[in-house]
């Protein structure tokens, strides 16, 4: 059974397989470029993930619509049911390890243009698998080969995100559009992950909520997951900072509340102004802070939330490898299964 050490043994080789992450050429698909160029801007992406995999198709799919190419993120369920898509549209598919219900967008491909799946299966282990892997345009593997063992994935996630937007620099230069600012920051991300990756002193209390501001509230919100699946908490919501005052801090007055603030140094008056509204209060606020500009600070978000996770999980004395529902939860995994 995977023991916490082999989990922090897996935090700390993030960086290197970062590292390795950018090293790996990585080209569009020759068709790709053709309907590129030949849909003008036109063409559009579906794009899905399950579990950890969300982190990565959300940052996708808002990196593509801040360059205005059309995107939009579908739960993974949407494909167990008739889908209705947009002319001219990819299917874009996360699975570290392709389960079955990871699966059910595959029946779905005569409805796309194309198909482009990011995964760390390099070698299927049965026929339907590697009938799927025939099935896509283009195939991004990412590392690691495997994270078995826990609920819990601190490597293939950060990966595919690394990929996921090298995928977007290129769609996006690929219709005639100007690179975004941050691809010259690229070969920073495996460093900043690292300096952000120290080991903080645990909450030793439940959290209650993080709070972002812009365009990081939609990518930041899967990283809630991370939280949960580490400590089987409930679901810590990821709120706007400014909506903060519409309801959460009403229900979390005169409480004992734990919060996490997703910061940058341009953002700073967004936590002065915070902690102004909630003097009063029983509130405890500890800033987490990205210097990478755009999505990549999602790297620096993701070292700094796992690395705090990791301490609440040690604190608390909890087994990576023996988590609730282990046994029970197989019925959810094999939807979409062939039968």
């Amino acid at each position: 059974m995977i023991t916490f050490q082999d989990l922090m043994d897996r935090f700390c080789s993030v960086p290197r397989a970062l590292q390795m992450t950018l090293n790996q050429p990585l080209v569009l698909p020759k068709s790709s470029q053709e309907r590129l160029v030949s849909a003008r801007g036109a063409h559009g992406y579906d794009v899905t993930g399950v579990g950890a995999s969300e982190f990565p198709a959300r940052i996708l799919v808002e990196t593509l619509m801040a360059a205005g190419v059309r995107a939009r993120f579908c739960p993974i369920s949407t494909y167990a049911e008739s889908v209705s898509v947009p002319p001219r549209t990819s299917l874009v598919v996360f699975s570290q390890g392709l389960s079955p219900n990871a699966r059910l967008p595959f029946r779905c491909v005569s409805a796309y243009k194309e198909i482009h799946l990011f995964t760390s299966v390099k070698e299927p282990c049965s026929s339907e698998l590697a009938r799927i892997l025939r099935l896509c345009d283009g195939v991004y593997f990412h590392l690691p080969e495997s994270e078995a063992g826990t609920l819990l994935r601190v490597i293939g996630p950060a990966c595919a995100a690394l990929v996921a937007l090298r995928f977007a620099a290129l769609l996006i230069e690929s219709v005639g559009l100007d690179p975004p600012g941050w691809t010259g920051q690229l070969s920073e991300v495996p460093i900043a992950y690292e300096k952000s990756s120290v080991p903080p002193a645990p909450l030793h209390s439940e959290l209650s909520g993080c709070l972002a501001s812009g365009a990081v509230v939609p990518m930041a919100a899967a990283l809630m997951w991370k939280w949960q699946e580490a400590l089987y908490t409930r679901l810590p919501p990821l709120l706007d900072v400014l909506s903060f005052a519409h309801g959460p801090l009403q229900a979390f007055s005169g409480r004992e509340t734990h919060l996490l603030a997703l910061t940058s140094p341009g953002r700073d008056d967004f936590i002065l102004n915070l902690r102004a509204a909630t003097a009063k209060e029983r509130l405890h606020l500890r800033s987490l802070t990205a210097t990478l500009e755009g999505p990549l600070a999602l790297f620096e978000y993701d070292a700094q939330i796992t690395a705090l996770a990791l301490q609440e999980m040690k604190a608390r004395g909890i087994s990576p490898g023996d988590w609730p529902g282990k046994a029970t939860d197989g019925p959810l995994y094999e939807v979409g299964k062939d039968p």
